[in-house]
């Protein structure tokens, strides 16, 4: 009888062992749905608003490939870059003109803004998008030498060739496309607006 209990008592050992070791593999098959979540710490959460937020902003300006795409509502405006006079606005379309890669941007130019003369260190290829551009070549600005080129216009501006731009009684929006880096050097350095106090 002693030993009829004390196989008795091992079967059922052996079946508990096997009964637990079962609901383990079963716990291990489930797939991730089935598991009960992990609540996210903040961290995560935070993490997963930015990611949200990034891709909403890419999919807005972006479509797939790494095309961009862009309504004129689109553009965000800020102020333009430091060699250039005080009173112009720029928008990256794409690249970085600052890297050595292809980039495309726009300059807002106010009425009667005026670019001395100056050369850029790559070539430069532009199109009028809006309004009126002049465009004379030469180491000075002079509007009796200008070409005047309505919305509509494109130049291919070679590297090192200096010219200045100027605008009339009208605002006029360009769209530039090159290879960065986008470098101005002015043929008066005082011209340059990084050296000129702002006024």
């Amino acid at each position: 009888m002693k030993k009829f209990s004390k196989m008795m008592l091992l079967m059922l050992l052996a079946v508990g062992v096997m009964g637990i070791s079962l609901a383990h593999a079963q716990e291990e098959k489930k797939t991730p749905a089935e598991k009960k979540p992990v609540p996210p710490t903040s961290q995560q959460q935070e993490k997963r608003a930015q990611d949200d937020k990034k891709a909403q902003d890419d999919k807005k300006m972006s479509s797939t490939n790494g095309h961009a795409t862009f309504t004129p509502n689109d553009l965000k405006w800020t102020a333009g870059p430091a060699p250039l006079p005080v009173g112009v606005q720029i928008a990256v379309l794409a690249g970085d003109p600052n890297n050595a890669a292809p980039f495309t941007l726009r300059l807002k130019l106010p009425a009667n803004y005026k670019i001395p003369a100056h050369a850029l260190t790559r070539d430069e290829h532009v199109t009028v998008i809006s309004g009126g551009l002049h465009v004379g070549m030469g180491d000075k600005l002079d509007p009796a030498k200008g070409t005047a080129f309505p919305a509509g216009s494109f130049l291919s501006l070679p590297a090192k060739s200096n010219h200045s731009l100027w605008t009339t009684n009208e605002e006029t929006i360009i769209q530039l496309h090159g290879n960065g880096p986008w470098e101005v050097k002015f043929v008066n350095p005082a011209d340059d607006a990084r050296v000129k106090p702002l006024n």
